[in-house]
């Protein structure tokens, strides 16, 4: 396997399955097909039950004990609970696609040893579970060798296709569950590919549940999906040069009690271009919902509204050469800034119920503006 982190120690039972199936696979007979199909549906189980019962530190997401012991073994329940709490992971997998394997599954269980499994949808499924695996667990095992066009293959690239769009919308500060729509609405995507990335959609949705495969229809709509991603990696490619700097925002825990949590916010910056800079500033929008429990090295400007919340505007001048490619730490970690905020269970339910934002904006010398927003979820584990 290669990508496999400390999160794959979680995903071990599943990926057992999936080595397990693929060795099947490779035997080729219709019983060894059956056994391979079974067991990629248990690994999917396996990776879905291991990501809802980890830590929410790990995983991301806070799904309550009740939830999780109300779903017990039900197989739709896990998977809504999935799909409710951790829609964001789940890019170019559609909850349909797994039940209607699920359902191929449990007719080949429970309806004898004479059915057969078509080859196409074992390797569907099989792509299905490789992208669990690596969305959720950022695992990534070595694919069994196919020739030609599959749909295992072009399930990938749908799920490929989407990250990357995904990956550009939060770039750009639309972060957070979304539809790939809203990428043509904030220009990130060419307005030409809107009738390609639709039909794109609706002939793999197509092709995933149909009862015969169509290898030429197969083959056109996975050359389309080659040709759309290259496209579009290109784009992200040329964002990138563009950027002349990237600005990294995570944090540190100081103090985590049961009830109470403080954090250290962490900011980095790293140019990217060149001339070298003498010195830059950055502003942070801080949400007022969040309260701040230490400030040093920061000037205060007047409170201000974005998208319905309130904003304290913090400004922060760094007076430090920055040569590129040279990354600073200039927020937290023992720099002359600071931020320390608290969570509890009342900052926790009004960040719950009213989601919010911290923006950033970096001010070069030489080169425009850099900006963009992390949500505050992603800035706590409590």
């Amino acid at each position: 396997s290669k990508g496999c982190k400390m999160e794959s120690t979680w995903a071990s039972g599943a990926i057992e399955l999936l080595r397990h199936a693929d060795s099947h696979i490779d035997l080729n007979t219709a019983f060894d097909k059956r056994i391979a199909f079974i067991s990629i549906d248990n690994c999917v189980e396996t990776v879905i039950r291991a990501f809802l019962s980890m830590p929410s530190g790990k995983s991301g997401i806070k799904v309550s004990r009740k939830e999780f012991e109300e779903a017990g073994n039900s197989f739709p329940k896990l998977l809504n609970l999935l799909y409710k709490h951790a829609l964001d992971k789940l890019v170019g997998i559609d909850e349909a696609d797994i039940e209607h394997y699920h359902r191929i599954r449990n007719k080949l269980y429970h309806d004898g040893t004479g059915l057969s499994v078509d080859d196409q949808y074992l390797m569907a499924f099989r792509g299905i579970a490789g992208v669990l695996l690596q969305n959720l667990f950022d695992v990534a095992l070595k694919e069994p060798i196919t020739e030609g066009a599959t749909l295992e293959g072009l399930i990938v690239k749908w799920n490929n296709i989407e990250r990357v769009i995904k990956q550009r919308l939060e770039d750009s500060g639309i972060s957070g569950t979304y539809k790939w729509e809203e990428a043509f609405a904030a220009g990130l995507v060419d307005p030409a590919d809107v009738k390609t990335l639709t039909d794109l959609r609706l002939s793999r949705n197509r092709l995933v549940h149909s009862e015969s495969i169509d290898k030429s229809d197969l083959a056109y709509w996975t050359k389309r999906s080659d040709q759309l991603l290259e496209k579009l990696q290109g784009a992200r490619i040329q964002e990138e040069i563009a950027a002349p700097a990237h600005v990294e925002v995570s944090y540190e825990g100081i103090e985590i009690a049961q009830h109470r949590h403080r954090y250290s916010l962490v900011v980095s910056v790293t140019l990217k271009n060149t001339p070298d800079q003498d010195f830059f500033h950055i502003n942070i929008l801080w949400p007022s919902a969040v309260p701040i429990d230490k400030l040093k090295g920061f000037e205060e400007g007047e409170e201000t509204i974005v998208e319905g919340h309130g904003y304290r505007v913090l400004s922060l001048f760094v007076d430090k050469r920055l040569w590129p490619g040279q990354k600073i730490k200039v927020i937290g970690n023992k720099t002359v800034a600071a931020i320390e905020y608290v969570f509890d269970q009342k900052v926790h339910n009004r960040i719950e119920r009213s989601p919010v934002d911290l923006h950033y904006t970096l001010f070069l010398q030489s080169w425009h503006p850099v900006t963009g927003r992390v949500p505050f979820s992603g800035l706590n584990i409590y």
